[in-house]
């Protein structure tokens, strides 16, 4: 076998062509849902980024409103009134110790400032200070000078939120200064409380709930002003979000460019304070996930790629293998190769070859077609066809097929002086054939012989002047058929001017009889010695009582039939002698004699047909129908009678010796089968031979000296010992083996045919261990 080698074009351009429709859906479908999954994960960063600016603008609401809580309480603290904080030392050290308290419940705040407008002193948790001079000595701003210190804590009447900045206390850090007049929110404030934040106490408090995203959380005051943020930024690089903030308020995201990067935006402002919180991360950051995940579903896509592609060249292997064995196949039987072509257009290039050959085949067969129909239908008198449906298979090539029920054997014989010329003989069989199946329509003639219509087909003879015809009708009545005939025989005479004389034998239905049909023909057809030429003769004109005389009916055909299978030779001699002496007695006439040699020939050759034994070289020169009709006397036929009955009882006896040992065989093998079942009986026995089971068991006792049953118990024993020997404790398990119904019934037959029990059985042939 040729190693395969993948260098077809044909077979790459499969490849290629799944490979497309492999990759197009896999490309399609991961591009969109990466598109898909791209914007969803984009929505859900910004979703979840308002969401975290949320909780930190609801908690630094909650602080805010706190302090403002604060504020509202130091006011309405009687120890801390104007007059009562500065009266004396003492009032002031309480002052100082309500501050502290105020400051330690809240770890929000850094510092607790309190102002009373007018005055010179700056009271804080724990210590007083010089109002004027706070700024510069104790806690310096980097941008909010003494002068502006003390201009604002006298003059503000409306809370006030630094942004955060750095103070040196001593060392710099970014702090965010609450201012509050109180009391809070009227409209002539006696005093100022300021709250001290660190930056990074925001901050932290933003990390810890928005996380590190790596971007910048940013908080806006009313001013949108940067309060505080986690990087630097200022509020003009912001650029256009700052409008939007002012104008739309409320909340808002999209995506920002920021210091030359791409940022995803969310802000939401609040209602409370008028503070903005905004966040931006960093979107390549943002997408890491994304991107992540992409080049996952990249290398999946190629992986899934190479999975796809490796699979349909291994599919595509085992698919293209019958298309190239075809190839090889039709090159060889062709015994050409076909280069330069892909295998589809070699097959079809192998295809017209065939189909070439094939029309120039079909015309060699039309042109040979009357040499096989002329094959077929002398096959068929013969008696070489046992059933007619297996002629008309074979037939079919010949355009050759019976259709009705019966059969006869016509014969068409013209004088001397109208001898059918060769060139003409297929001509005149076409004419006849033509007019047994659509008939002539001629005046005068009965209008049943215009309708009737037969199948016929016909054959030259040897003799050169007769035409035989085998013709399928569908009812044993002659009218119809002597009718059309009789218009054959008239236009024959009309046309070319023959006379033509036809004999016409018996009707029958199997189509090995058709050859007795045929010699009743031939006999009719001789029968024109006496009655003249150019006659219609039925065989049963020419009969009369000879069929009497011969004293064979088909009842005695099939009893000698019977006799001959049942094997009986003294019955069948008896027979015989009987057929020989009414042809020697009767003095039958030859064509009588001629079809009882038939009907023997025909009983033994059925026989074996049916029996499928293989004839004899004797029987080999047994002669056929054609021969039959060559026989020119008695004697000679009575000869071959004698001579087939030899033959036949000796066949016979033969016979029956090997079958005699062949049932017996038979006997043995069947129950070597089936011994061990429940339900074995030597009726089914009988049954599954096809004998009597009484004949069977007469048989049987005759060639063995023992019964059936005898038997069978024997062979079961020895079966039951051997598995004995062999260890088999389960007495249940070996009685089901060999055939008993139960345990005790095979112990009770074991100790009457052994003399002793299994086990002792057992025990007794144990060998001893060594």
């Amino acid at each position: 076998m040729r190693k395969f080698k993948p260098t077809s074009r044909l077979f790459y351009q499969y490849i290629v062509s799944y490979l497309l429709i492999l990759m197009l859906p896999v490309l399609v479908i991961g591009f969109v849902a990466y598109s898909y999954f791209l914007q969803l994960m984009k929505e859900e960063i910004i979703r979840s980024n308002l969401t975290v600016l949320n909780q930190v603008k609801d908690t630094i609401d909650t602080k805010l409103s706190e302090l403002g809580n604060i504020a509202v309480h130091i006011a309405a603290n009687p120890h801390l009134s104007p007059y009562t904080a500065t009266k004396n030392a003492y009032n002031e050290m309480n002052a100082i110790s309500e501050l502290r308290n105020y400051a330690s419940a809240n770890s929000f705040v850094s510092d607790i400032l309190l102002y009373y407008r007018g005055g010179d002193k700056l009271y804080s948790p724990y210590s007083v200070f010089a109002a004027k001079t706070y700024p510069d000595k104790i806690f310096r701003y980097e941008k909010w000078s003494s002068a502006d210190f003390y201009r604002d804590i006298n003059s503000l009447d409306m809370p006030l939120l630094r942004t955060a900045e750095n103070a040196f206390v001593p060392n710099p850090e970014k702090f965010i200064t609450y201012i509050v007049p109180i009391p809070y929110r009227e409209s002539s404030p006696y005093g100022t409380v300021l709250f001290q934040m660190k930056a990074k106490t925001i901050n932290e408090m933003i990390v810890t709930t928005f996380g590190d995203e790596g971007g910048n959380a940013i908080i806006l005051n009313e001013r949108n002003e940067v309060i505080t943020s986690l990087a630097p930024v200022s509020a003009d690089s912001l650029g256009s979000w700052i409008e939007t903030i002012r104008t739309k308020g409320g909340s808002g995201s999209g995506t920002i460019g920021f210091e030359g990067s791409d940022y995803l935006a969310g802000y939401v402002k609040s209602e409370a304070s008028g503070w903005t919180y905004l966040s931006l991360v960093n979107k390549s950051t943002a997408m890491n996930s994304v991107q992540l995940i992409q080049t996952r579903a990249m290398y999946s896509l190629l992986l899934l790629l190479l999975l796809g592609g490796g699979a349909i060249m291994y599919v595509m292997t085992l698919n293209y293998a019958p298309i190239r064995k075809l190839k090889y196949f039709v090159e060889s039987k062709l015994n050409r190769a076909f280069r330069n072509t892909n295998e589809l257009e070699s097959i079809r290039s192998a295809f017209r070859y065939i189909s070439d050959n094939n029309e120039e085949l079909h015309r060699k067969l039309d042109s040979s077609k009357p040499a096989l129909k002329s094959y077929l239908l002398s096959g068929l008198l013969k008696g070489e066809f046992h059933d007619i449906r297996t002629f008309n298979e074979k037939g079919d090539s010949a355009d050759i097929r019976f259709g009705n029920k019966l059969f006869r054997v016509v014969i068409f014989a013209f004088s001397r002086k109208d001898k059918i010329p060769n060139a003409l003989s297929e001509t005149i069989v076409s004419e006849i054939e033509k007019l047994l199946t659509e008939g002539e329509a001629e005046p005068g003639a009965s209008l049943q012989a215009q309708r009737a219509s037969f199948e016929g087909y016909g054959m030259d003879s040897l003799e050169g002047n007769k035409l035989i015809f085998i013709i399928g009708v569908d009812s044993r009545e002659d009218a119809a058929l002597t009718a059309v005939l009789s218009s054959i025989q008239r236009f024959f005479v009309r046309t070319r001017g023959w006379n033509v004389t036809i004999g016409v034998g018996h009707p029958y239905a199997e189509a090995g009889e058709i050859g007795k049909s045929y010699i009743e023909a031939t006999g009719a057809v001789d029968y024109r010695l006496i009655k003249g030429h150019g006659e219609l003769i039925l065989f049963k004109e020419v009969a009369g009582a000879s069929a009497a005389q011969s004293g064979h009916s088909v009842g005695d055909w099939n009893r000698l039939r019977l006799l001959m299978i049942q094997g009986d030779t003294s019955e069948v001699e008896a027979q015989l002698d009987a057929i020989i002496a009414s042809i020697t007695e009767n003095v039958v006439p030859l064509f009588m004699a001629r079809c009882i040699c038939f009907d023997l020939i025909r009983v033994i050759v059925s026989i074996h047909y049916e029996m499928n034994v293989q004839p004899s070289e004797r029987q080999k020169m047994y002669p056929d129908v054609m021969s039959l009709t060559e026989f020119e006397t008695v004697e000679e036929l009575v000869g071959l009678v004698r001579t087939i009955s030899d033959d036949l009882c000796t066949i016979l006896r033969e016979q029956k010796e090997s079958a005699n040992y062949r049932l017996r065989d038979q006997i043995v093998d069947y129950i070597g089968r089936h011994y061990a079942s429940y339900h074995f009986s030597v009726q089914t026995m009988a049954d599954d031979l096809h004998v009597s089971a009484s004949y069977l068991s007469r048989y049987f006792k005759d060639q063995t000296g023992q019964t059936i049953l005898q038997y069978v118990t024997s062979v079961r024993m020895e079966k039951a010992k051997r598995l004995l020997l062999e260890g088999t404790d389960n007495m249940q398990q070996l009685a089901g083996q060999i055939g008993f119904g139960s345990v005790p019934g095979f112990i009770r037959k074991f100790k009457e045919i052994e003399g002793m029990t299994p086990g002792e059985f057992r025990t007794h042939h144990k060998k001893p261990s060594m």
